[in-house]
């Protein structure tokens, strides 16, 4: 790995969420070449973006749909880290101007009990389940800076923590257990009309199949779920973008609602 241009990348997105600028890729000279790069620019971007050491709340799936993954350059999906003090309970209450540019993805999420043991490449969607303490509907937060997505690439993507800016989480169901998890639909509606609709197996086929990812794919840096973390699955309806006044509502069968209201 090239330090340089892990701490030039890094300092590169601080800097800029700092200032609150408009979103722009890490420089060519600096990019990183890799993911390995690119994750090692991800955490110390976070390192540089707290007081102190930074604190996990859980991660986050992105680019699970192949036409993202084909507009940045991927053939799977990207890992983000929800900071610590960035999970929100429903019904949350947030300011606009604690955002740049603040849109919300649908997803599933889950909140686990038990720490995971990594093992590289060996999780999947049944051996997850013994992770899991309860199920939720969720917001992500998405902070895009007013991105052009036309010129995106994967690696500055990652850099820049895959735009989590939180999650808003829905009620626990502890009960999950007896749910088909990739069968169940839900809808969004904003200011009380429906904007759209998806189930919850347009995310990797599975909410399980993301939670599974996520563990690999922190055993290959590592790193390693703990209990009490919140992992989010990937978006099953289409990004939408909120203004102050707004009122979201995610619900999902079965799972409940997660509800946002941004002033």
């Amino acid at each position: 790995m090239n330090t340089n241009r892990i701490e030039r990348t890094a300092r590169h997105f601080h800097t800029a969420h700092r200032d609150g600028k408009r979103y722009e890729g890490a420089p060519v000279e600096y990019r990183p070449k890799n993911l390995e790069e690119a994750y090692a620019a991800q955490d110390r971007f976070l390192e540089l973006s707290s007081t102190g050491s930074p604190s996990v709340a859980g991660y986050k799936i992105a680019v699970t749909s192949q036409v993202i993954q084909q507009l940045v350059g991927l053939a799977h999906p990207c890992l983000g880290t929800i900071r610590g003090g960035s999970v929100h309970a429903s019904p949350a209450r947030l300011a606009e101007s604690g955002f740049h540019h603040v849109a919300v993805e649908c997803e599933i999420a889950f909140t686990l009990k038990n720490d995971l043991v990594p093992i590289r490449g060996e999780q999947d969607r049944e051996s997850v389940r013994a992770l899991i303490e309860s199920c939720h509907s969720a917001f992500e937060l998405i902070e895009d800076r007013y991105a052009d997505y036309s010129t995106m690439d994967a690696l500055s993507l990652i850099a820049d923590n895959c735009w989590c800016g939180g999650v808003v989480l829905g009620p626990a169901m502890t009960d999950w257990q007896t749910l088909a998890l990739d069968q169940l639909t839900g809808t969004l509606e904003i200011n009380g009309k429906k904007v759209g609709e998806g189930v919850t197996r347009d995310a990797l086929g599975h909410p399980l199949e993301g939670l599974a990812w996520v563990a690999n794919t922190l055993a290959e840096q590592g790193k390693s779920l703990k209990g009490g973390m919140v992992v989010i699955t990937g978006s099953i309806i289409a990004t939408e973008f909120l203004s102050s006044g707004d009122a979201a509502v995610f619900s999902v069968d079965d799972l409940g609602h997660t509800a946002l209201n941004l002033y």
